[in-house]
């Protein structure tokens, strides 16, 4: 009996088991993280359980520490544990503007990673680790772990660095002393970074309030329309449940995230508050794998041309006077008017046309956008009078609501008497036959179709 006795707690004390059964203690990961907005000064970094696409338990929570950085130790609750970071209540420099922004609740930065016991890692939170942890979470399934390193990796491969390892250098300082180069990854993750704030800097240059830059268009406004976006239908594709989203008063589309972020790493190169020394070869290939991207986040949006900006001009344009409209071609004099003539126009804008009205008199004409940009019609316009007056106009937007408008005057001299016809009642006769149901010009009814 001794000896049983003995066997019996030489096992217990082997084996650590215990009557509730529970599993044994994991060590925690050391986490060595940054956040990256343009420079973040202040903000709270809280980590979240993620195994269930949602964020759940609190597994650590702590400060920035004044210059974007912070230290955390966090305990994972499997052997490989899907993990939310997420920043909050931050603030940070625009980069394209050098304006302090506080970012509003619910526009906060997101970088989602598998973490393992006693794992030590960087962590970088940037608008990039934020998209690639929405499309993990669109994805969700028992295989999250694997979603979350798939998004990872896939935006990491369209910009060519780890997205949630490396850390972006800011384009306001001067890093020839650290011995960078145009290939390293820090420095060109920052050009890719501060590709938002150069988006939304344009914007509020022309939209904003006056007096108070960045208070309407920033960088955290946007992440938070992203984020919006995301919760309605699971897409980046600037679409509500039943309407579209507005960065403020801007209508949003996939493009919006593909071809304009593009766009907008090359004007980060051209800004004055670039001090990187990149050139536009150091950043093609990225910007063009960004608006091929056929990533399901993106839908399935029909993929825009890409084609480097000039220098002297931006690609957004969305000024006050908004698309521009060249060349209405209507005649001067229109003798033969009861047989129609032809008009055309161009309309150009290079964050792309939504909407295009044609008005002959009091005809107004919806337009589809085309992309060569030329438009031309034929009208059948009767009865209109000698030397009358009738009014051409055609009206404009790009996709940020921008307008603009051009209107032509032309003199319709109409038939008479002496035209071809045998007295003053055949003419009438003939013009009563045809006009039943049209609309007037100043009096003169027509017609209008695409040619």
């Amino acid at each position: 009996m001794k000896y049983t006795a003995i066997i019996l707690v030489l096992l217990s004390s082997v084996y650590g088991c215990d009557s509730g059964g529970s599993s044994p203690s994991r060590s925690p990961s050391t986490i060595a993280g940054f956040a990256a907005l343009g420079a973040v000064t202040s903000g709270t970094v809280t980590a979240y359980d993620f195994s269930h696409c949602e964020a759940t338990n609190m597994l650590g929570k702590t400060e920035l520490d004044g210059e974007g950085q912070f230290g955390m130790d966090v305990t994972p609750t499997n052997d490989v544990t899907p993990v939310l970071f997420e920043l909050s209540g931050y603030t940070y420099v625009e980069e394209a503007s050098g304006v302090e922004v506080k970012a509003k609740a619910h526009d906060n930065l997101y970088a989602a990673v598998v973490l393992k016991p006693k794992e030590s890692r960087p962590v970088t939170l940037s608008f990039w680790t934020t998209v690639a942890y929405l499309a993990a979470k669109r994805e969700c399934s028992e295989n999250i772990a694997n979603q979350i390193n798939e998004n990872n990796a896939d935006f990491s491969r369209i910009l060519g660095m780890d997205i949630t390892k490396v850390r972006p250098l800011s384009i306001t300082t001067d890093h020839t002393d650290e011995a960078v180069s145009s290939s390293d990854e820090k420095i060109l993750y920052g050009i890719f970074n501060a590709a938002v704030s150069a988006f939304t800097v344009s914007i509020d240059d022309r939209f904003g309030i006056l007096d108070k830059p960045g208070e309407l268009y920033n960088s955290a406004t946007f992440i938070g329309v992203m984020l919006q976006d995301v919760e309605n239908d699971g897409l980046l594709d600037g679409k509500d449940i039943e309407d579209n989203l507005y960065l403020v008063s801007i209508p949003m589309d996939t493009n919006s995230y593909r071809l304009l972020m593009a766009n907008h790493i090359f004007r980060v190169l051209y800004s004055e508050r670039n001090l990187t020394g990149l050139t536009e070869t150091d950043v093609l290939d990225q910007a063009e794998r960004l608006n091929n991207s056929e990533a399901l986040i993106y839908g399935f949006e029909p993929l825009t041309a890409f084609s480097v900006p000039e220098k002297s001009s931006s690609p957004l344009l969305a000024t006050a006077a908004g698309p521009e409209i060249t060349e209405i071609s209507v005649p001067n004099s229109l003798p033969l008017i009861r047989f129609g003539f032809g008009t055309s126009f161009f309309v150009n804008d290079p964050v792309g046309v939504s909407k295009i009205t044609f008005t002959a008199g009091l005809h107004e004409l919806e337009v589809s956008p085309d992309a060569s940009g030329e438009y031309s019609f034929h009208l059948e316009v009767v009865d209109v009078g000698m030397g009358q007056n009738c009014s051409f106009t055609v009206y404009a937007e790009n996709k940020y609501g921008a307008h603009s408008s051009q209107t032509v005057q032309r003199n319709m001299y109409g038939p008479d008497a002496g035209a071809g016809y045998a007295s003053i009642d055949d003419e009438q006769a003939y013009w009563n036959r045809i006009v039943s149901g049209n609309r007037y010009c100043g009096g003169t009814p027509y017609s209008v179709y695409s040619q």
